[in-house]
């Protein structure tokens, strides 16, 4: 996609699954390539390093559970024990078949035990000091629990995996019960990718951290994230949201030791055998709870530390062109970086496998953008790798050329990936320089130096002219997103009904001065009326329908009063007449769906009413397809011959005769009928 910016460069924007995956086919080599390492997710429409998942898929953490007080509760072999400060471990005393398959554990604030039990399809609370049971969370559709998280509000949260149903694998989904134990609903956690990623999530793990309810899915490389309704957040990487619990809690559990190297560093720190003053019991189980959880997560969970993709090769249109800069949408992790290489060329063909051209800091290190935020630079000192670190755009070091191909080196950790959304190159290189004397600009040095340099300037400068045309392009009723639409017709002292549609809305936005101009008329009645309908309706005024003069049987004015005989004297015929006729008009309105006839009613009256003058009286026919004497009877208006033309319908039998329908029409336009004067 290009488009031109308010310094009269156009940039090519590279953003869409056609963007990054190879096409195949003739071109291929001049089409995007993956490198190892790198990898493009369609639903989520970002470039990153591959995940490095466990050859088996995920599984669910193990039972574990810690007490303020000091007692670990854990399950083991299927049996739920409980350890002691002193070290003792013994299967928690609770009566036979209570527990079935017990899984995922958690504690609340009261002291209650859950546990998430998959053979019994519930999560039992129990009373740990006797193992009697408190009661039983379970709701239709709860088929295989794994894993139950406390929020210190007392809300509880289930994982359940979904299990088995008569159709095959039913969908997991996340349970919701409140303090009270009564289910406050359920929902089936997806991505944030929208449309949401068409997979069946199997939830293993579910956790609470600082007021979001995080999932881990056994299959989806991270942690989808939700609020307590179920409402989707940005997801979250793995090793990204463990990082507070490593520095807390220590490091990953080697080679999958969770008890011995996790555990034991997190009762460590989290004041076990003994409560710790001025902190509240139920958020140090949360957090110790979800802490845990993500350290055992993330053993195993790990992504290329490298990789490179190459971009098609961009074709600018013209010879010769100065490629001015790259603008990156790109996440950055702490640990990860991102840099950017280019290469032009008059020739196509010597793109397939080109010398790239790299953005270097003073001491001739690759310039990467990184996502370590750099110390503060000194006052008067330019630090490259700070810039690196809040600027996100670089401007294209390789020579002039026709054509241009992008290689962009994804770096990290292991533990996380940069997420590079989109980049967008701009061309050709409409600089300040141009505005010069040529004589600056003759030489290879002072000519790149000038570049960079008033670069610093034009980059500040064409945003604000690009926010200016961005501002003066929302003010387009055709382009304005509706929260502007309805601002600008605001200001024009519009008012939109709730069942306009957005198309309709936009073209009286559009029209408004027109509309404003002729507001009172026949035809602003018209038009307005048409705006929002979509069919043109007749406005008869009904004066138009009056005789010449009076017509009278009697004393009565026909038309207007009518009596027989001779009673007492009445008003003036004419004037009789004139009141009768004067300052009313008609809307006829030919509706095609007669299904639309009570919504379309009720607006259009409206919209008449608004805009008719103030001491007119108004009546609104609804033209069907059909002919009433009296009341649906006028040629042209409310009563119109046939539907389709037809093609045989001729003025003379010649055949060189015009064809009615075709290229004859009898008059300009619908006349306004006026009956014969009578009198009786």
């Amino acid at each position: 996609m290009t488009r031109t910016d308010a310094n009269g460069s156009t940039w090519f924007h590279l953003g869409t699954e056609t963007d990054f995956l190879p096409a195949g086919g003739a071109d291929a080599a001049f089409g995007p390539a993956f490198g190892p390492g790198v990898s493009y997710d369609p639903d989520r429409h970002v470039l990153e390093l591959t995940s490095e998942l466990p050859r088996r898929r995920r599984r669910s953490p193990p039972g574990l559970a810690v007490d303020p007080g000091g007692d670990l509760y854990l399950v083991a072999g299927g049996t739920l024990l409980v350890e002691r400060c002193d070290g003792s471990r013994a299967p928690l005393p609770c009566e036979p078949g209570i527990l079935r398959d017990p899984h995922g554990l958690a504690l609340d604030r009261r002291g209650l035990l859950y546990v998430a039990d998959r053979g019994a399809r519930s999560v039992v609370v129990l009373q740990p000091d006797d193992g009697r049971v408190e009661a039983r969370l379970e709701a239709p559709g709860l088929h295989e629990p794994v894993d139950v998280a406390i929020a210190p509000s007392g809300d509880v949260f289930v994982a359940d995996r979904g299990g088995h149903d008569l159709i095959g694998l039913a969908a997991g989904r996340i349970w919701r019960f409140g303090a009270r134990f009564e289910l406050l609903g359920s929902w089936v956690p997806q991505d944030g990718a929208v449309p949401p990623r068409p997979l069946r999530p199997r939830p293993i793990a579910v956790l609470w951290d600082a007021g979001d309810v995080l999932v881990a899915d056994e299959a989806h490389p991270r942690l989808l994230a939700f609020d307590a309704a179920g409402r989707p957040r940005l997801e979250r990487e793995y090793t990204a949201a463990a990082d507070e619990a490593r520095r807390r809690f220590g490091s990953d559990p080697p080679d999958g030791s969770w008890y011995a190297a996790g555990t034991r560093a997190a009762l460590a720190t989290s004041g076990r055998c003994g409560p710790s003053a001025g902190v509240d019991p139920a958020l140090r189980l949360a957090e110790v709870h979800g802490a845990l959880r993500l350290l055992h997560l993330t053993a195993g969970g790990r992504f290329r530390t490298d990789g490179e993709w190459t971009s098609a090769v961009l074709d600018a249109g013209l010879p010769g062109p100065t490629w001015h800069r790259i603008d990156l949408d790109v996440e950055l992790p702490p640990g990860t970086s991102i840099g950017v290489e280019t290469a032009t060329s008059e020739d196509r063909a010597a793109l397939a496998d080109p010398p790239w051209d790299v953005l270097r800091d003073r001491d001739g290190n690759p310039l990467l953008f990184t996502g370590t935020p750099a110390a503060a630079a000194k006052p008067l000192e330019y630090d490259a790798a700070a810039t690196a670190a809040r600027i996100r755009e670089q401007l294209v070091q390789s020579p002039p050329g026709r054509f241009l191909r992008l290689r962009v080196r994804l770096e990290g950790d292991g533990g996380a990936t940069p997420s590079l959304h989109a980049l967008r190159v701009y061309h050709p290189r409409h600089g300040y320089r141009e505005d010069l004397p040529a004589v600056w600009s003759r030489e290879p040095g002072p000519r790149a130096f000038l570049d960079g340099f008033l670069s610093l300037f034009e980059r500040v400068l064409t945003r604000i002219e690009d926010a200016r045309d961005d501002f003066y392009r929302l003010l387009r009723p055709a382009a304005a997103p509706p929260d502007v639409l309805a601002w600008l017709a605001a200001l024009l002292d519009l008012t939109f009904d709730p069942s306009w549609p957005l198309p309709r809305r936009r073209a009286l936005v559009a029209e408004a001065s027109d509309l404003y101009r002729h507001r009172g008329t026949p035809g602003g009645i018209v038009r307005y009326v048409e705006l929002y309908a979509g069919i043109r309706p007749v406005v008869t005024e009904t004066f138009r329908l009056r005789p010449d003069r009076a017509t009278t049987a009697g004393r009565g004015v026909l038309g207007a009063s009518f009596g027989v005989g001779l009673g007492a004297p009445g008003p003036v015929p004419d004037e009789e007449l004139f009141r009768a006729y004067a300052h009313r008009f008609t809307v006829h309105l030919p509706l095609p769906d007669p299904c639309d006839e009570e919504r379309m009613l009720a607006v259009v009256d409206r919209i008449v009413t608004v805009n008719k003058p103030a001491h007119t009286f108004h009546t609104l026919e609804l033209v069907a397809a059909d002919a009433r004497l009296g009341l649906q009877s006028t040629v042209g208006v409310d009563l119109i011959p046939g539907v389709d033309p037809v093609h045989e319908t001729r003025l003379a039998p010649e055949t060189s005769t015009p064809v009615l329908g075709l290229d004859t029409v009898l008059g300009p336009r619908r006349p306004y009928p006026t009956p014969p004067d009578h009198t009786l």
